[in-house]
């Protein structure tokens, strides 16, 4: 009985230093955004609507029709995600975002079967950013940032941090006001991919 409850304390005296180091975390990042000045966050799309207006990417989309908002996996108790299972390429208009220095935007994904490329991209009226998170083709990288593919598993939602305004300055040395997404699940062969 003794063991137990010192066991017991040990468990609580963990969770309460678990849960101290997440909100210092959550404290101090808010902190040296108030100190940067950057913008706070905002979501800029979650489906939760249950509608959404798509287009195609020029010279890509082979598959159109081959998405869909779905209400089976979703993120962090979302009515609906986004899912894409063809060779497909989605662009969404999105009110304009200027992006500043040091702006960090984060994309969840979940990859269910591996496609050539799955990813996600960022456009203003000249240039587009493309960032790799899975996939079985090797992407160029003067066109694609391919930090994140393969790192994490499937069959679960990941978390993507993208430091758009760093990798926007690299690739185009300037920073944009961004006015698209892309949402990618490009596949020219016979596995689909999703």
């Amino acid at each position: 009985m003794i063991r137990m409850k010192k066991i017991k304390g040990l468990f609580y005296f963990a969770i309460f230093t678990s849960l101290l180091m997440f909100f210092t975390a959550i404290v101090v990042n808010a902190q040296n955004q108030l100190k940067s000045g950057s913008q706070k966050q905002i979501i800029i799309e979650d489906f939760d609507s249950g509608t959404v207006d798509l287009t195609s990417y020029p010279f890509e989309d082979e598959d159109p029709f081959d998405w869909e908002l779905n209400s089976t996996i979703t993120y962090e108790n979302s009515p609906f995600s986004l899912k894409l299972y063809g060779n497909t390429w989605k662009v969404q208009s999105i009110s304009p975002i200027v992006i500043n220095a040091g702006d960090v935007w984060q994309v969840s994904a979940y990859i269910a079967s591996k496609a050539e490329i799955q990813g996600f991209a960022i456009m203003d009226t000249a240039n587009v950013l493309f960032y790799s998170f899975a996939g079985s083709e090797e992407v160029n990288i003067e066109e694609w940032v391919p930090v994140y593919q393969g790192c994490f598993p499937e069959d679960q939602w990941n978390d993507y941090q993208l430091p758009v305004a760093d990798d926007w300055l690299a690739f185009f040395d300037y920073l944009p006001e961004i006015t698209d997404i892309v949402y990618i699940n490009d596949n020219d062969g016979f596995s689909q991919g999703v």
